[in-house]
């Protein structure tokens, strides 16, 4: 009925959206949420479930673009922060690549006042491999090791903590 009703309503395109990935049908689900997206910039859900299909289907290029333009309407978003920096440090296609770039989104999201200890997990690890690509060694240890403690004092399950602490142990030994 919504569909006969205002079939370009942003809302309704959400709903499709959400429908077709329950059926499994990604490439319309993707349709649906794009079309969203674009009627609605402002709704964080639906740039957050685009952007794990994107990132499901390896659609690196469309995940970038998404997040960059999310960001101009969200620029404190530190989810959607530590995401683009995250990708940008450690694209699987390397032409994508930005380290420089990557490091910037993920500081800042990392430096956030407000951030979600598993965001703030994530951009901590990204930053600090980003620090290490760039040659600045005792960055990346210092950066994980704040991360680590971050950790610890958030009580972070042993097996969200065992990744910094290789990555600890890998930079000490570079």
């Amino acid at each position: 009925k919504l569909k006969k009703l205002d079939p370009l309503n942003p809302k309704v395109q959400k709903i499709s959206g959400e429908i077709a990935q329950a059926n499994g049908e990604i490439q319309k689900a993707i349709t649906f949420y794009e079309s969203a997206f674009k009627g609605n910039t402002e709704d964080v859900e639906t740039i957050k479930k685009l952007g794990e299909l994107y990132y499901m289907q390896k659609m690196w290029n469309k995940y970038i673009s998404l997040f960059q333009k999310a960001l101009q309407y969200h620029p404190n978003n530190v989810d959607f922060l530590a995401r683009l920096g995250e990708i940008l440090i450690s694209c699987p296609e390397p032409a994508l690549q930005n380290i420089e770039e990557g490091k910037n989104y993920t500081e800042r999201a990392f430096t956030y006042y407000n951030c979600p200890p598993e965001v703030l997990i994530a951009a901590g690890s990204h930053l600090a491999y980003a620090y290490s690509l760039l040659g600045d060694q005792q960055k990346a240890i210092t950066t994980i090791s704040q991360t680590i403690n971050i950790g610890r004092r958030q009580k972070i399950p042993a097996s969200q903590q065992a990744k910094p602490e290789d990555m600890l142990t890998a930079f000490r030994n570079m």
